[in-house]
């Protein structure tokens, strides 16, 4: 197994001795994740390199396949420890909880980062972990962030602009250039 996790490793790192300090912190991380779920993501990698799979079809290659192998299984474990009692849910309450999964699996470098960034800090601060306080707080914070964003979004597409007050103008008979209305004789008043 040792093998498959350096090789999987460089695969997902090729360029590992270029990385600068801060990111070769982080890969220590993902280098110990793959160590502690060899098992899954070799499955992932293993399914992934038969022949006529999804991957081969789409022409992934091995840096690729691991990459999402990783991804996939981080978004499952960060899932599992976010919603912990998925597998006493009634069917539709597993329903409501599939929002959160997609989600994670969306967002999974950021919440990964900060996943990494709030461990250390508690383990620094002497502080007890409860990873799923710290992904549950990380998740709402990206959620809320989302919908902050979606709503500044609309409301700048509501904002009159000069072409949707012409439009208006036009669709009330109003003409916008010299304020005649269609219709209306336009003549010398002598």
């Amino acid at each position: 197994m040792r093998e498959k996790v350096e090789k999987y490793f460089r695969l997902l790192y090729p360029n590992y001795d270029s990385l600068s300090s801060e990111e070769i912190w982080y890969s220590a991380g993902d280098k110990n994740f793959i160590i502690e779920n060899i098992e899954e993501i070799d499955r992932y990698y293993q399914n992934c390199m038969k022949e006529g799979s999804v991957a081969q079809h789409q022409g992934l290659s091995e840096q690729e396949i691991i990459a999402n192998a990783v991804r996939v299984v981080k978004g499952n474990k960060y899932f599992e420890m976010l919603h912990p009692e998925y597998e006493t849910l009634t069917p539709g309450e597993k329903i409501r909880t599939m929002d959160d999964q997609g989600f994670i699996l969306d967002n999974i470098d950021q919440i990964d980062r900060k996943f990494q960034d709030m461990v250390l800090e508690a383990e620094r601060n002497g502080e007890e972990l409860n990873e799923q306080k710290i992904i549950r707080n990380i998740v709402e914070g990206l959620k809320t962030k989302e919908l902050t964003t979606q709503q500044i979004g609309k409301a700048t597409i509501n904002v009159p602009t000069t072409a949707k007050v012409e439009a208006e103008q036009v669709e009330n008979d109003e003409n916008t250039k010299d304020n005649v209305k269609e219709g209306e004789e336009v003549g010398d008043d002598n």
